[in-house]
């Protein structure tokens, strides 16, 4: 029923695309479909891609959950450096040959870290000052994705993903 949803969900937003785009697309390409083509290579690459990784044990995440979360936070400092670049008036992007935001790469790192830390803490979740050490490196990544590429709603969600977690 999982995948029915997924399934369903991916075709309803490629259905979207191309209800919004086609005049556009039409337009600017001469082909209404022109971006649910690009959708639709997309939406096979994470089709394939989702096949591949639920083959993989999910023990196997574990050794990469703190070097996600270290790696997502050296990302979301390089958008200060040279890399980082400035698009739609926002500084939170990086040019690494692809065009990545580092806060997409730190909701990865967060997903990972917390799954790890929640099963090693197991009840001990429910002491309070456990709760508060398992939520500083959460607290430290929402400050800075929030200040450093000024994108509140990353932050937000990220420390959503933590709070689900732990509920």
């Amino acid at each position: 029923s999982l995948l029915f949803l997924i399934i369903f969900l991916v075709g309803f937003g490629l259905i979207m695309i191309y209800s919004s785009s086609s005049y556009k697309a039409n337009l600017t390409f001469g082909d209404s479909s022109y971006y649910l083509k690009k959708q639709l290579l997309a939406t096979a690459i994470g089709l394939v891609a989702m096949f591949l990784v639920s083959r993989i044990p999910y023990h196997t995440w574990e050794k990469f959950a703190i070097p996600g979360l270290v790696v997502s936070i050296i990302l979301i400092f390089m958008v200060l450096t040279p890399l980082g670049y400035e698009a739609n008036g926002a500084r939170r992007w990086l040019n690494l040959g692809i065009s990545l935001q580092p806060a997409e790469v730190a909701k990865l790192g967060i997903i990972l870290f917390m799954s790890y830390m929640v099963c090693r803490v197991g009840r001990g979740i429910r002491r309070p000052k456990t709760l508060i050490v398992l939520l500083l490196p959460v607290l430290f990544v929402f400050m800075i994705v929030w200040k450093i590429t000024e994108n509140m709603s990353s932050a937000i969600i990220i420390m959503g993903i933590a709070v689900a977690i732990i509920f």
